[in-house]
C-alpha cells in the first residue's frame, strides 16, 4: 500500500475478510441470502417447512446460523423471525406482496406492505409493534438484492418500534454494504444506545463494525481503540468468536498502516483463536488476511500460499463465499505478476461463485477486475460489456464505491481507445464518487490517480 493510503471495505484490488468476519459478519458484506427467493414465494409457494429449511440453510452458509454470536446472531435472528411471521401469515395482501417480490414488482409489494402497516397503526394496543413486524418482513424480502429499499423498510420498522435495536443493526449493515459509511456508523451507534446494557458481546461486536469503518475513513487510531475495546468486552460475555474477529480486524488494521510485525503476530493469534474454537470459516478468513499482508509486502509467493490454503479449506467446508473472495485475491496477485491468463481464470472462477451467491456488489467488482485485465492486454473493447453490466448493478444498488471503481476502468478503457477527453471526465467522476462515499484517500482512489498517470492525463 502507499504510505498514506487507506484500505477499503470493498476493494477492486482484493477483498479482505476483516470487514466480513471482524465486525458484523456476512451481513456487513451484503450477504447473498435466499438464492431461492423466486421459488419460495412464487404463486404456489413452498411449504412452511421447506421455506424454513431454506432460510436456515442460507443463514448457516452466511455465518448467521444457530451457532452465530453477537451481531451475527442478532442479524440472523432478525431475518429468521421476519420470515417466520411472513410465511405463517394468512393475510392475502402479504401473499400478494410475496408474489409481487418474486416477479420483481417492488412498487406493488411496497404499497401492499405499507397498507398493512397503516391498518395496524389505526388499531389499538400492539399496533406499532405489529406495524414494525410488517416492515421487517418486507426488509427481509429485500435484503439480498435490493439493499437501498431494505434500508427504508428497516427505518420504517425502527420508527414504529424504536426499542428493537436489531433494526438499527440491519440499517447499519446495509449502509456499510452500499458504502454509505457515515450512515452506517450512525445506525450502529443507535444500536448500541438502544441495545441491551448487560450484553458485552453485543457492544463489542458493534465496536468491531464501527472500527472497520474507522479504518476506511482514515481514523486508524480510533479503529485501534475500538478493536481493543472489543477485545476487552467480548471475553466478558464468553464471546470467543467475537474475540477472534477482533484479533482478525486489528491484525488487518496493523497491516494497513504499515505495522507489519504486529500485524503478523495479531493475525497469527486470530488464526490460532479460530482453530481453538473449530471455526474453520474464520480460519479461512485469517488466512486471507495473512495473504493480503504478504501481498502488501510484495511477497507474492507467500500470499499465493496463504490463498491456496484458504481456498483448500473453503472448498472442504463448501464455503462458496471464501472461495470467491480468495480466488479474486489470487487473480489480483497473478495480475501483479503479469500473468494475465492465470489472472483471468481466477477472476472468472470468483465471478461464477459470486453469481451463484447472488452477491451483486461483489459481482460488479470482479467484473471491474476482469475489465482491467482486458485493458492491460490491449483489448479494451472487450472490457465494455463487463463494465456496462457492472455499472448497471452499482447504479441500481446505489453502491458509490463500486461506481467509482467502474468509472476508473471506463476511464482507462477510453484512454486506451484514444478518447483522452472522455477518459479525464470519467476519472474525475471516479474521484468525485470516492469523495462522496467518504473514501477519497483510500488505496482504490489512489488507483484512479495512477490510471491518469498511466496514460499521461492531468486531472
Amino acid at each position: 500500500m502507499s504510505e498514506n493510503a487507506k484500505p477499503s471495505l470493498f476493494s477492486n484490488r482484493w477483498f479482505t475478510r476483516a470487514a466480513l468476519v471482524g465486525g458484523v459478519g456476512a451481513a456487513a458484506a451484503g450477504l447473498g441470502l435466499l438464492n431461492d427467493l423466486n421459488s419460495m414465494f412464487a404463486p404456489k409457494p413452498a411449504s412452511v417447512e421447506d421455506v424454513q429449511a431454506i432460510v436456515e440453510k442460507a443463514l448457516a452458509q452466511n455465518g448467521l446460523g444457530a451457532g452465530a454470536e453477537g451481531l451475527d446472531a442478532a442479524a440472523g435472528q432478525n431475518l429468521r423471525e421476519a420470515f417466520a411471521t411472513l410465511i405463517a401469515s394468512g393475510d392475502a395482501r402479504k401473499k400478494s406482496a410475496r408474489e409481487a417480490m418474486a416477479s420483481g414488482d417492488l412498487d406493488k409489494a411496497r404499497e401492499l406492505m405499507g397498507g398493512i402497516s397503516e391498518d395496524y397503526e389505526a388499531a389499538a394496543n400492539q399496533a406499532n409493534t405489529e406495524a414494525a413486524i410488517t416492515w421487517r418482513e418486507y426488509g427481509a424480502l429485500l435484503y439480498a438484492n435490493q439493499p437501498s429499499e431494505a434500508i427504508k423498510a428497516y427505518e420504517a420498522a425502527a420508527l414504529r418500534d424504536p426499542t428493537d435495536a436489531s433494526d438499527y443493526l440491519q440499517i447499519g449493515a446495509l449502509n456499510a454494504r452500499l458504502g454509505n459509511l457515515d450512515a452506517a456508523v450512525l445506525a450502529y451507534s443507535q444500536a448500541i444506545e438502544n441495545g441491551p446494557d448487560d450484553n458485552p458481546v453485543w457492544t463489542g461486536s458493534l465496536a468491531l463494525g464501527i472500527a472497520a469503518i474507522d479504518v476506511v475513513q482514515g481514523r486508524p487510531q480510533q479503529a485501534e481503540e475500538r478493536y481493543k475495546i472489543a477485545l476487552e468486552l467480548c471475553p466478558l460475555g464468553e464471546g470467543k468468536h467475537c474475540e477472534a474477529n477482533a484479533l482478525n480486524g486489528l491484525g488487518s488494521l496493523y497491516g494497513n498502516i504499515g505495522r507489519y510485525d504486529e500485524a503478523k503476530q495479531t493475525l497469527t493469534r486470530a488464526l490460532e483463536a479460530y482453530r481453538a474454537i473449530d471455526d474453520r470459516s474464520g480460519e479461512s478468513a485469517a488466512l486471507i488476511n495473512l495473504g493480503v499482508l504478504a501481498a502488501d509486502n510484495h511477497d507474492y509467493s507467500a500470499a499465493r500460499t496463504y490463498y491456496e490454503r484458504s481456498i483448500a479449506l473453503a472448498e472442504a467446508l463448501g464455503d462458496s463465499e471464501s472461495i470467491a473472495v480468495t480466488t479474486n485475491n489470487l487473480g489480483y496477485i497473478q495480475r501483479r505478476m503479469k500473468q494475465p491468463r492465470e489472472s483471468r481464470a481466477s477472476f472468472e472462477k470468483s465471478l461464477a461463485s459470486f453469481r451463484q451467491l447472488q452477491r451483486r456488489d461483489a459481482i460488479a467488482l470482479v467484473l471491474v477486475n476482469l475489465a482491467s485485465v482486458d485493458i492491460d492486454v490491449g483489448t479494451p473493447a472487450a472490457a465494455g460489456p463487463r463494465l456496462k453490466e457492472a455499472r448497471e448493478i452499482v447504479e441500481d444498488m446505489g453502491f458509490l464505491h463500486g461506481l467509482a471503481s467502474v468509472q476508473r476502468e471506463e476511464g482507462r478503457m477510453a484512454a486506451a481507445m484514444g478518447d483522452k477527453a472522455r477518459a479525464v471526465e470519467l476519472l474525475r467522476d471516479s474521484l468525485a464518487s470516492f469523495e462522496a462515499g467518504g473514501a477519497i484517500d483510500t488505496d482504490d482512489a489512489n488507483l484512479t490517480r495512477q490510471a491518469a498517470a498511466e496514460f499521461g492525463l492531468t486531472l
